[in-house]
């Protein structure tokens, strides 16, 4: 179960990471 949590959090994180990047691209484009 912690596990799963860790991967979910993993990929949460991940996804936050991504859209901050896209934003900050789409800012300077």
């Amino acid at each position: 179960m912690a596990l799963l949590n860790l991967f979910f959090n993993y990929g949460l994180c991940r996804q936050r990471q991504a859209t901050r990047a896209g934003s900050a691209i789409n800012q300077t484009s």
